[in-house]
């Protein structure tokens, strides 16, 4: 009999994913004429860190192992199995790297743009996708409709995403769910066209290896957040990555979609004004410092290992 290990199975398609990777390294890793299409995108709003996720198909068959020596750097690599005669099984997993389809927007993933795909000369992933959700003949289940009936119907004050691995017996993240009755006064602010968005997925802190728990602050972040747009005088502003305050109209356009991540958008990024030429100067010095330390700290082992007898 034939060992595996001597014969691993190969495949033609391909799920790729790593922390290491970036745009332009998956470009030129897959710039060959045996890749006959891939389409990737960079996840950023997900609750884990940053990581490239790309799916591949190549023209003729090879390992997992072959795959991973396409790049530079360590990489996971999956085969793309579908069923027999589903020609739309790359499609799906296309479109999985949005987050798009129905079922993965309910699990509260951030709907990534079709701007943020990068995919091969001449490959209409989104042509692609579309054919795909036109075959599937998409009917909003009875959630769908119960979530667009609350909204309509002006009960639904807050929605709140929170973090992973909250409780000890499951580590799916939850979304908390503010309603009100009356949101056209009752004493506070009137909202009744509008909806508070609070992402909070990145909050908290983990405690052990499998439980997070939430500071003093990260509560009062919350709370502070949420009075101060319901409140009069509250002095609320949109948070960019963490709140945002949407329009029943804007909510309406997303097809009646509660997920946090989907409004608020990303952080603002730092503002980094020290000149490019200071910046290098500072950073070689720095760098330059690092190496002399490690050479201090290579000559203090070496006095140390003598002492111990070692030659």
């Amino acid at each position: 009999m034939t060992s595996n290990r001597k014969n691993p199975p190969r495949y033609r398609r391909f799920a790729v994913s790593s922390k290491l990777l970036t745009r332009s390294a998956i470009q030129q890793a897959l710039t060959r004429p045996n890749v006959a299409r891939y389409a990737g995108m960079m996840h950023d709003h997900d609750h884990t860190d940053t990581h490239a996720q790309l799916v591949m198909e190549l023209k003729d068959a090879r390992t997992e192992e072959q795959v991973k020596k396409l790049f530079s750097v360590p990489v996971l690599v999956k085969t793309l199995v579908g069923q027999k005669g589903d020609r739309y099984t790359f499609a799906r997993y296309v479109r999985y790297l949005t987050h798009e389809s129905p079922s993965v927007q309910a699990a509260g993933k951030y709907h990534y743009p079709d701007n943020a795909m990068f995919a091969s000369d001449g490959y209409d992933w989104r042509a692609d996708v579309d054919a795909l959700t036109r075959r599937e003949g998409y009917k909003a289940p009875l959630l769908d409709e119960i979530r667009r009936k609350l909204v309509e119907a002006g009960f639904v004050d807050c929605i709140v995403a929170m973090p992973s691995n909250l409780f000890f017996n499951t580590t799916i993240p939850v979304s908390l769910w503010f309603v009100s009755k009356d949101r056209a006064g009752n004493g506070h602010r009137e909202r009744h066209d509008e909806v508070l968005f609070i992402d909070a997925r990145k909050f908290g802190r983990m405690e052990s290896r499998k439980l997070r728990v939430l500071d003093d602050d990260d509560i009062k972040t919350i709370a502070d957040t949420y009075h101060a747009w319901r409140n009069y005088d509250g002095g609320y502003e949109d948070l960019p990555g963490i709140a945002k305050a949407a329009k029943i109209a804007e909510i309406e356009k997303y097809d009646y979609v509660l997920t946090p991540s989907r409004y608020v958008g990303s952080e603002e990024a730092e503002v980094d004004d020290e000149p490019i030429a200071e910046k290098i100067a500072r950073l070689t010095n720095e760098l330059f410092a690092e190496f002399e330390h490690g050479r201090e700290l290579e000559q203090e082992i070496r006095v140390q290992l003598r002492a111990l007898g070692a030659k």
